[in-house]
């Protein structure tokens, strides 16, 4: 398992935006303990995706949750965007979790 911090999750991300944007990406977002800077060794990585209009489909969402595994050889949580509670927008939107845009 690699030695993971939130710099080189982003940096991994933003040397690899080519890859991501075949996805229909428009918008992903780290959240959750690796964007707060409290993961644990085998912590999960936390993000949230936005995609393109007429994208984002299940080859879109599986092919970029297999990337991001395969990238970071650990589980990723990816939820999509437009789907979070109301309850839950403004504390993962509103930079309570330290959100980290790529």
């Amino acid at each position: 398992m690699i030695n993971l911090t939130k710099e080189i999750i982003l940096d991994k991300l933003s040397q690899n935006k080519e890859i991501i944007n075949k996805f229909g990406v428009k918008d992903l977002i780290l959240f959750g303990s690796f964007a707060r800077d409290e993961q644990k060794k085998n912590s999960d990585i936390d993000f949230l995706v936005q995609f393109e209009t007429k994208r984002g489909l299940f080859d879109d969402y599986i092919g970029l949750l297999h990337y991001l595994e395969d990238t970071f050889e650990r589980k990723i949580d990816l939820g999509k965007k437009h789907l979070i509670r109301e309850e839950l927008k403004e504390e993962i939107l509103g930079g309570i979790l330290h959100a980290a845009k790529i």
